[in-house]
């Protein structure tokens, strides 16, 4: 879901800023701290050159007298060690470089490195540990007349800043888990009210059906949200405007069809007796026999068409004339294989259990079995068997017709129950059919509330499996 995904996401990056700014704070604070530390080490070097001038020719310089009893500065060991370290650094140490070299001085100062830096006119801190306590080290160089003649060194402890380092530290560990707990939730909840109108958006899509397009989204505001909405409105007033036009297109086309098929059936009719008056006459010469009998034949293929699409017409409008009955399978499929199949050697394999029944219409389910054995025997080469297959499932029948013949296109496997619509292959064949079978076929198996499925691999063959239920509600007629 994007509400999980955008609070994952806002809690990983509230996560990453926060330990951003933990430590970018840390790290000022420490470096203000250590500043200080150092301003202050400056401001005693102000005054190193005034103590050299007074000490002058007096050498080394350096720290108090060692204190032996610690006891006498505090009751806490601890405390004693800490204050007599303090005053053991805190007396600046003075070099004189005068008459010297700087290497006799190594022993008795606190940084070497420092001492090299002042020596070369450099001032220069650093830290270091000095018996177990860090201390900050400022050296300095003395000038004379643009001449280093001197060196000397302020200290500082870094102990109690380290302390505070430290205690700062894990305030802010102990606090950011806490940080990004709130700030996670937060992030949550903030999700959750900001995507609330696109629960609302779904929730109000959720109930506008294909069917009726009339339902539309409440616009609540002027912000993002809401314009969607408004959008999302316009686009159903056209959609529905769409689909109401298209609706008429198609309730004008069923009653054209109906109505050119119902008025066809007249001419079509007189054109068929007037073709048999003629054949029967014997008056007929030979080339004019042959004209008859093509345009007998031509007015029967009409005549098929027509009687198809009157068929749909009726299913489209509901008004299928059935009367359901129990109606065993295996004795529809006899019979069906005896109206369509003339040729004596065709192989054709039956199996269907004898007690297999269903309620269903015996003239539409013939219907159906002869449509789907004309396709499979005008596609299949006589040499090549055509199976039918029945079998009773939990609630339903299966009747399946399987052919080896020439097989269906791929591309062409979507569009075999639409109506007239033909396979390429079979196009331009004298044998082709109407392009109604499968269309009717799929009408009367919903009819029956059951289902027909094609399956076709080209050049190999082809399935067609008629699902029927066997004691579902048939439609009724209306």
């Amino acid at each position: 879901m994007i509400r999980t995904r955008l609070t994952f996401w806002n809690a990983v990056v509230l996560s990453l800023v926060l330990a951003g700014l933990g430590t970018a704070l840390f790290e000022t604070i420490k470096a203000i701290r250590l500043a200080n530390v150092d301003a202050d080490l400056l401001q005693k070097s102000k005054v190193l050159g005034q103590v050299y001038a007074d000490i002058k020719g007096k050498g080394f310089h350096g720290p108090p007298p060692e204190i032996k009893n610690n006891s006498a500065l505090s009751d806490d060991p601890k405390v004693a060690r800490h204050i007599a370290f303090e005053m053991k650094i805190s007396r600046p140490r003075i070099f004189s470089l005068q008459g010297k070299d700087i290497v006799e001085t190594k022993v008795r100062t606190w940084d070497i490195d420092g001492l090299f830096d002042a020596r070369a006119g450099r001032q220069s801190f650093n830290s270091i540990m000095v018996d177990g306590i860090p201390i900050r080290i400022l050296s300095v160089p003395i000038f004379d007349r643009s001449k280093v003649v001197a060196i000397a060194q302020a200290a500082t402890p870094l102990d109690s800043l380290e302390e505070e380092i430290e205690s700062l530290r894990r305030a802010l560990l102990l606090m950011l888990p806490l940080a990004i707990l709130v700030t996670s939730l937060t992030g949550a909840l903030l999700t959750r009210h900001m995507l609330g109108p696109v629960r609302a958006i779904a929730r109000a899509t959720e109930k506008i059906e294909s069917s009726s397009l009339s339902g539309r989204l409440h616009v609540h505001g002027q912000d993002e949200f809401a314009e969607l909405a408004r959008t999302f409105n316009g686009m159903l007033d056209r959609l529905e405007a769409s689909f109401q036009q298209l609706s008429n297109v198609l309730e004008l086309q069923r009653r054209f069809t109906a109505d050119a098929s119902h008025e066809l059936k007249t001419p079509l009719t007189t054109i068929k007796a007037r073709v048999d008056i003629a054949q029967m006459s014997g008056s007929l010469t030979a080339n004019t026999e042959e004209h008859i009998a093509a345009i007998g034949h031509a007015a029967d293929s009409m005549n098929k068409i027509v009687q198809g699409l009157l068929f749909l017409a009726r299913s489209d409008e509901g008004r299928m004339e059935m009367q359901p009955s129990k109606l065993p399978i295996k004795n529809c499929l006899l019979k069906a294989i005896d109206s369509v199949c003339p040729i004596p050697d065709r192989r054709i394999e039956v199996n269907a259990p004898t007690d297999l029944a269903v309620g269903a219409d015996p003239d539409l389910i013939h219907r159906v079995l002869v449509n789907l054995l004309e396709n499979a025997l005008r596609h299949t080469p006589v040499e090549k068997q055509i199976s039918i297959d029945a079998r009773e499932l939990t609630d339903t029948v299966q009747i399946c017709v399987v052919d080896l013949g020439e097989g269906i296109p791929k591309h062409d496997l979507p569009h075999v129950f639409d109506r007239m619509y033909r396979v390429d292959s079979s196009r331009n064949r004298d044998s082709g059919g109407t392009g109604l079978g499968l269309s009717i076929v799929k009408s009367i198996a919903e009819a029956h509330g059951g289902s027909v499925v094609i399956d076709s691999h080209f050049g190999e063959g082809t399935s067609v499996v008629v699902t029927l239920p066997k004691s579902s509600p048939i439609r009724e007629n209306s």
